[in-house]
């Protein structure tokens, strides 16, 4: 016989697993004669027959529904015989089921405040390859992503376009987060689709301090990029711990930005942006600092004008009254350095958020030898800051071995939120136990000072050696 005339397969337009086929007998041999009876007529799916028909007749129009079609891609084949044999076949591909679906659409990563929420939605009912797929029956897999682009599964979502987050992405340490998410249809995963980043993680409550140390990469989180982003240094120090961050122009990108963690106000009543930064009066340079808040609105809450400042160079601190933003679940702090001479560096150092009093001594600081022989003296250095909002002129600060005072010294007047390195020569005196540890610490005393839970430094350890 010759082949069937009129062949049509058509897959269902929901992407059910089925399609019909439609045809029509032949009525002509391949030598062109009449037939007069067809014995059989086949129908193969990629080379697998899946239906015969038995005793047909010539030009007889035939219909056959091919149900729990695997997804996918498929060559049909119909062949009518004769008493002759095998006759021509007539052959028709198509697809059946439902496509690979496109990336979701709109995906968005949002902080709650404890709560990372990822949403998105549903790609269209139209796949990669032009086909059908079944919108509200996707699933989702949400994935994390390595700096190279390899994908890591996180969660399976069936039956919702969200998801909340609550573990370390949410909570834990502050990091740069942000999720991939591919649909998922019986035809497989489809394009991925990335969120926007955010910075993960729980807010730094106060008091929050930075002073990079050493000019080596601080515990805290901050950001800084771009074509000329602030830079770590260790050549200069406010506080006298090794290291700052600096900036200056490069003689193509006259601006540069460095922003915070997450940082919580809440609760507190009158917090302030404190930082040192190393003043070039006439400079023409400024700094200004902007807060953004959780919704991400930027307000410049402060404009630093080195061209207007006076007096000689060298550190100052500078403050940043935060009390308008209070009501956020967290802020964001940035400081943006502009200027235009490739010879003059912009200093920060000692970044601090705290909730002010009114009067507050502290140690903040206690510098000891790691050891030193009997009968040589051991200079420690106490740092003291005002970290009240009043200038303090009577303080004193103490030193203590082993528990024991060993010395104070009467301290400078202190401006508010200045700070001043207190020095004292220990000489330990020869002793019958020989080399031996002893433990050193300082103490701030000043009248009416608000808060004496950090009027003592740290213990040091000072191994003491009979030369």
């Amino acid at each position: 016989p010759m082949a069937v005339t009129d062949f049509q397969v058509i897959p269902a337009v929901d992407g059910t697993a089925e399609a019909v086929l439609r045809f029509v007998c032949p009525v002509k041999s391949n030598d062109g004669k009449d037939l007069q009876r067809l014995s059989k007529v086949e129908i193969l799916r990629d080379n697998v027959c899946i239906h015969t028909f038995s005793e047909v007749s010539p030009g007889e129009a035939l219909e056959y529904s091919d149900r729990e079609v695997p997804n996918g891609n498929h060559l049909y084949r119909v062949i009518a015989w004769s008493e002759a044999g095998k006759g021509a076949e007539n052959t028709c591909q198509t697809f059946v089921g439902q496509d690979f679906p496109l990336a979701p659409q709109n995906v968005r990563l949002a902080d709650l405040g404890g709560t990372l929420r990822l949403t998105w939605e549903a790609p269209g009912s139209v796949g990669i390859n032009g086909h059908y797929v079944h919108v509200d029956g996707l699933e989702y897999t949400v994935y994390t992503s390595s700096y190279s682009g390899i994908l890591t599964p996180y969660a399976e979502v069936k039956g919702a376009k969200s998801i909340d987050i609550t573990d370390a992405f949410a909570a834990g340490a502050q990091q740069m987060v942000y999720f991939v998410v591919r649909a998922k249809s019986p035809a497989g995963e489809g394009d991925r689709a990335s969120s926007n980043s955010l910075i993960g993680g729980a807010p730094y409550q106060l008091p929050f301090l930075e002073s990079f140390p050493n000019g080596t990469y601080p515990e805290t989180f901050w950001m800084s990029q771009g074509y000329n982003p602030f830079r770590l240094a260790n050549n200069i120090s406010y506080n006298a711990d090794g290291g700052c961050m600096g900036w200056k122009s490069n003689g193509f990108d006259h601006e540069g930005w460095m922003s915070s963690g997450k940082i919580c106000l809440k609760d507190a009543s009158s917090p302030y942006l404190i930082f040192a930064y190393y003043a070039l009066p006439g400079e023409e340079m400024l700094l200004k600092t902007s807060v953004i808040q959780h919704d991400g609105t930027e307000t410049i809450a402060d404009i630093l004008d080195f061209g207007n400042l006076e007096g000689e160079e060298g550190w100052r601190v500078h403050k940043v009254d935060l009390s308008t933003f209070t009501d956020q679940p967290f802020v964001l702090l940035q400081l943006h350095a502009a200027g235009t001479d490739i010879l003059t560096p912009l200093y920060i150092d000692h970044i601090r958020v705290e909730d002010i009093m009114e009067r507050n001594l502290r140690i903040s600081s206690l510098e000891v030898p790691a050891e030193v022989h009997t009968q040589h003296p051991a200079h420690c250095y106490a740092r003291v800051e005002n970290a009240g909002r009043t200038d303090v002129e009577d303080y004193t600060v103490r030193f203590f071995v082993n528990d024991v005072q060993v010395g104070e010294v009467a301290g400078k007047d202190l401006a508010a939120f200045e700070g001043e390195r207190c020095g004292f020569d220990y000489l330990p005196q020869v002793s019958l136990e020989g080399t031996a540890d002893r433990t050193v610490r300082a103490e701030v005393v000043c009248d009416a000072d608000g808060k004496a839970g950090d009027n003592f430094s740290a213990l040091h350890t000072l191994r003491v050696t009979v030369p």
